[in-house]
Formats: C-alpha cells, sequence, structure tokens
C-alpha cells in the first residue's frame, strides 16, 4: 500500500513521455498509485542500448508500491510489453485490459521473450558482459493470470473513490481510451482522460469507432504524428485502392512491411477485397510471411470477413526460414506482408534484402517508421542501403500509403483535442521537438475559441498536480 499523500498528481515514468514507444504513467491520489500501461520502448537503437534503456525503464518502478494497473491499449508491446517484467520485481496486483486482448498478450509477451533471450545472448557474447532477462517463461503466465477483462463503457470500482471505464479508441481491434474518475474526501471529482493510441473518425474493418470522453480536468494525450508533413485527406483512403490497384499490377513484387497486429490483418483484408473486386489480377499470389501474424491471424476474431479473408486461396502462409528463402527466389507476381513494420527486423528484412536490387519491386509503407534505419533510408533514395551489415543496391520504387495508419493524423489530432472540454492536455507519445510546436498550433486554437485549457509538452519525470 502506497502512503498517502496530500496532493494528487501524474507522473509521467515512461520513454513515451517524450518519445513514441515505452508508455508509463502513474496516478498518485489518497493512498492509490495507478500504473497506466507498461510499455516496452521499441526503436533503432543497438541491441545492447535498447536493453538497457528498457531495464532501467522497469528499475524506476517500485513494483510493490503499485495498488493497481489500468492498460487502456490492450494489445500492443510499446503499451504493454514490460508487464511480465513487472511481475517479475513483485507486483501481485490486477491488470485491466479492454475485453478481447488477453489471448493477444499471451502470444505477443511469448514473442518478446523469444527477441529477448536472443538479444540478451548476443549482447553477452560481443560485449561480455551478463544480460539477466528481464522476465521468464513463469513471469508470463503469472501476468495472464492477473488480466481482467473489460468490456466498453462499462464503468469499473476500484475502491469507494476510484473508477474508470474504456471508450473506443478508434485505433485497432479492442483497443481503448481511459476515463479514470477520482473522488476526493471533500466530495470534489477530478478526471484523467488517458487517449492512449487514438485513430481517425474515418470507418475501418474490425474497429469500434472512436468516442469522446465527457469533460474532465486533466489529459494526457498521444501525438504521435504531431508534424504537418502528415496532412489530413479524406480521400486518402480511395487513393490508396488506386495506387495499390496500380502498383500490383505494375510491378512483379510489391511489399508491405507490417505489424503483426492489425496491420498485416488490415492490408490482407484490403487485398482481398480488391481481388474480389476484381482490381487485382486473378491468380495474384499474397506471401504472408510473418510468424507472430499467422498466430495471431488464427485467434484475430470471430467477424466473418476476417474468416473469408483468413480462408482467401491465394495467400501462402509460410512458416519456416527456409521456406520463406524459398519463396523469395522464385518468379512470381506476388504481394508480400512481412514483419516488422518499422524493418528493423524480421521476415521482411530479407525479403528487402532479395528484391531492393529489382527495379520490377515496389515498396509501399503503410504505417509508422522511424526518422532513422532502412525504411528513411529507402525513402531517401540512397543508391545502397545497409541491410543485416550489407551493403544492398537501391532499385526499387516506394510509396507511402497514408490512409491504413491506425494514428490519427496531424490535423485530426487539432481538431479532435480542440473540441474537448478540459483544463490541461499533457502531450505524450511523439518526437519531442514536434510536440513542442503541436503545443503552440493547438495552445492557438484554445485561445482562438475563447477556452482557458493550457497545452503541456511534457517530457519523461514531468509531474503534473491536479
Amino acid at each position: 500500500m502506497s502512503k498517502p499523500i496530500k496532493r494528487p498528481y501524474v507522473h509521467f515514468l515512461g520513454n513515451a513521455s517524450h518519445d513514441v514507444t515505452g508508455s508509463m504513467y502513474a496516478v498518485r491520489f489518497g493512498t492509490h498509485n495507478i500504473l497506466l500501461e507498461c510499455g516496452l520502448i521499441q526503436d533503432n537503437r543497438d541491441i545492447k542500448t535498447l536493453y538497457n534503456a528498457n531495464r532501467d525503464q522497469i528499475n524506476s518502478i517500485k513494483a510493490n508500491t503499485i495498488t493497481c494497473s489500468i492498460a487502456p491499449h490492450g494489445n500492443h508491446s510499446d503499451h504493454m510489453g514490460l508487464y511480465p517484467a513487472l511481475f517479475h520485481k513483485g507486483y501481485k496486483g490486477s491488470v485491466f485490459i479492454p475485453e478481447g486482448n488477453k489471448k493477444f498478450l499471451e502470444i505477443m509477451w511469448v514473442d518478446n521473450l523469444k527477441i529477448m533471450t536472443s538479444d540478451c545472448q548476443k549482447i553477452e557474447r560481443k560485449w561480455g558482459k551478463p544480460a539477466p532477462l528481464l522476465f521468464n517463461a513463469e513471469d508470463i503466465q503469472v501476468a495472464l493470470e492477473h488480466l481482467v477483462e473489460i468490456p466498453y463503457n462499462y464503468p469499473i470500482h476500484i475502491s469507494d473513490d476510484v473508477m474508470f471505464e474504456f471508450l473506443p479508441s478508434g485505433h485497432i481491434i479492442n483497443s481503448a481510451s481511459l476515463l479514470l474518475t477520482l473522488t476526493e474526501q471533500n466530495g470534489v471529482i477530478k478526471r484523467i482522460y488517458y487517449s492512449s493510441d487514438i485513430g481517425s473518425e474515418s470507418p475501418r474493418n474490425y474497429v469500434v469507432p472512436r468516442q469522446a470522453p465527457r469533460q474532465f480536468d486533466l489529459g494526457i494525450v498521444e501525438n504521435t504524428y504531431n508534424s504537418p508533413m502528415r496532412p489530413n485527406n479524406p480521400k486518402d483512403a480511395k487513393n490508396d485502392v488506386d495506387k495499390i490497384e496500380s502498383i500490383v499490377n505494375e510491378y512483379q513484387c510489391t511489399i508491405f512491411p507490417s505489424f503483426a497486429l492489425a496491420r498485416s490483418q488490415e492490408i490482407l483484408t484490403k487485398l482481398y477485397l480488391m481481388w474480389r473486386d476484381k482490381l487485382l489480377p486473378n491468380d495474384i499470389v499474397v506471401y504472408y510471411d510473418s510468424p507472430l501474424g499467422k498466430k495471431i491471424s488464427d485467434v484475430y476474431t470471430d467477424d466473418e470477413l476476417w474468416r473469408e479473408v483468413w480462408s482467401w486461396s491465394n495467400v501462402v502462409k509460410i512458416d519456416s526460414f527456409e521456406e520463406s528463402k524459398q519463396c523469395q527466389t522464385l518468379n512470381t507476381k506476388c504481394c508480400v506482408i512481412a514483419g516488422s513494420g518499422m524493418m528493423g527486423a524480421g521476415r521482411v528484412l530479407s525479403w528487402v534484402k532479395e528484391k531492393l536490387p529489382l527495379t520490377s519491386t515496389h515498396i509501399c509503407f503503410i504505417g509508422y517508421t522511424p526518422d532513422e534505419g532502412l525504411a528513411s533510408d529507402i525513402k531517401a533514395n540512397k543508391k545502397f542501403v545497409k541491410i543485416e551489415g550489407e551493403d544492398v543496391h537501391n532499385m526499387a520504387n516506394y510509396t507511402e500509403l497514408r490512409s491504413f495508419s491506425s494514428h490519427c493524423d496531424y490535423r485530426g489530432l487539432l481538431d479532435f483535442y480542440s473540441s474537448l472540454q478540459c483544463n490541461k492536455l499533457a502531450l505524450v507519445h511523439g518526437n519531442q521537438d514536434d510536440k513542442v510546436n503541436f503545443a503552440k498550433v493547438l495552445q492557438d486554437k484554445f485561445v482562438e475559441q475563447g477556452k482557458s485549457t493550457r497545452v503541456l509538452a511534457v517530457q519523461q519525470g514531468t509531474k503534473i498536480y491536479f
């Protein structure tokens, strides 16, 4: 049990307080120490630096002081990936998640452990220093046992003075935002809204539309796309269908780097619907080369459309790396869906290494990629790019398809946030420099509306009292 505090506050603990991945925030209220998410830091830093960053992040928490944890996102590793490590450190409480996510987390955590085990072994071999696992298989099972699934718009009373509910966030399947209601001893009610990751208002398969919160005091809101370089264009979805049709028909091999959860299922659904509408060649082969994505797809949803998509006869579901290498050498007109989406690791590296020197290859970027690394080098049209330590001739073409992003874009964020009724908004989950500029633009919009809302570009370690 945490010691009571006189003045409640939010403590911005994780890497996502000033960057894009590693979400982790603490709400201190009375005797409550409520942890909001516990995410992995995922970027293109070397494995040793990344391991140290995640170790330091989880070690910054005193597990025995946390009274409960609420995780509205519910499935992505940058929001959920360190929960087994939290239980490894001695946490024994519940983790409240949106309904339908436990099946995904079991798959994701096992995969995270596999990757971490490999990385720790590499660190010890290369640097000669011990790199203990942050969690093990037993910790995963303990974490799974403590997950509590909650449906949307279902109020949960943690105690007499703390209540919360999940609101659909429109981001990906089963994702949510959080509205946390705190009642002080004098009867004064304080509300905190945590957006987690939010999507646009545009309808998408398998995703419940975004729901705006009622009036609140403090908002913790993401701004992944906080740059005007990503304009809001309602025609993007139709344009992207036209682009895919043109690209797939023109090029021999079209590669879609995709996240295993949600993005790979979304692009596969889009390709199937286009094929069904005779916009793609009838005999087009779709290589689905993501072992993690395949496991997720097997349990993704009971939706009738998904059952139809996942049984599509044109899809080759690749299992082994040997099978992947064999398919890469075939001169088949094809689409390739492979992870990872940010092109920092995974089967997509092998495909790109094989196909990038060919002018008959086209890469379609369908989501967020870091400002540095392989994806950035390809977009910069560098003549040679580094893949797994080798210089590879870059002769392929590329296109960015904006409609597949699961995050709300720059204009959409400004419109959504400026419509909210609140006292303070704290910006998280975005590049820090762009976030400062975004805060200024958003603040000006509130002023124009005659609202007194303050916009804050927080950093890791910031405390905001409410």
